[in-house]
């Protein structure tokens, strides 16, 4: 998959990187970095992405504090 440039991907496109994470895949990755064109590669384990996304959905939903 490659992004649309600067950094970009298009909203389908993110929508499977986010869900290939939310499955705890490892997302490998590369890009070149400007201004020297090298190439640079790394991954991103998605082990725990699941759990830090439902906890975002409730801080986002503005919930109270459990307890509080």
């Amino acid at each position: 998959m490659q992004g649309l440039g600067y950094g970009y991907f298009a909203s389908n496109d993110s929508k499977t990187i986010i869900n290939a994470l939310l499955e705890g895949k490892t997302i490998r990755t590369r890009w070149q970095e400007w201004p020297y064109q090298s190439r640079v590669e790394g991954r991103v384990s998605g082990f725990g992405f699941a759990q830090v996304s439902r906890y975002m959905k409730w801080v986002l939903a503005g919930q109270p504090a459990p307890g509080g």
